[in-house]
């Protein structure tokens, strides 16, 4: 029985392209998709990619910093340049939280928010996810969900359209062949 897979490290700066603002750099959504799509579609079959988030490049391939949630950022615009199914997001958390757990320690898990909402909350000091993480996932109709590592049984949050529960979205997204 194997346990492992095959995985394969690729390098960010070779995928995200960036402007030049080193510290907190916006990334160039239509050149990254490009790169990705190219560097992730020429691995073998079955190899699992391996990219470290937070980093990017411009074009001349100086190195920059997505900021704060960078990490989260690099998922989401690899998700949404590679049209995945979903987008996996996985914290110290059991999800997005109607409180802080730290504050409030008998706060809940809100199982399913939509983008607005989770946007609204990231924007209200809310730190499970920057807001900037949903943007090309929004446009594009992908659903987040948001787990705990340590505690992976839990249910976490699902982050979808407005009006649609997370199932219907993934089927729309099968149907429409944007699923991965």
């Amino acid at each position: 029985m194997t346990l492992g897979r095959l995985a394969a490290a690729c390098a960010a700066a070779a995928i995200v392209r960036t402007d030049e603002s080193f510290a907190e750099a916006a990334v160039d959504l239509p050149a990254t998709r490009r790169l990705a799509r190219t560097a992730l579609g020429s691995l073998r079959l079955g190899v699992v990619p391996v990219v470290a988030g937070f980093l990017g490049a411009t074009e001349a391939g100086e190195t920059t910093l997505l900021g704060r949630g960078g990490s989260d950022l690099t998922a989401a615009v690899l998700g949404w340049a590679l049209d995945v199914e979903h987008v996996e997001i996985w914290s110290d958390v059991d999800g997005v939280m109607i409180a802080d757990p730290r504050l409030v320690p008998a706060a809940e898990t809100l199982p399913r928010l939509t983008y607005a909402e989770a946007r609204d909350l990231a924007r209200a000091g809310a730190k499970v996810l920057h807001p900037r993480t949903l943007e090309p996932l929004e446009g594009a109709g992908i659903p987040v969900f948001v787990g705990n590592t340590l505690r992976p049984d839990r249910p976490g949050t699902w982050i979808g359209p407005a009006g649609a529960t997370i199932e219907v979205a993934l089927e729309e997204a099968e149907e429409a062949g944007t699923a991965a």
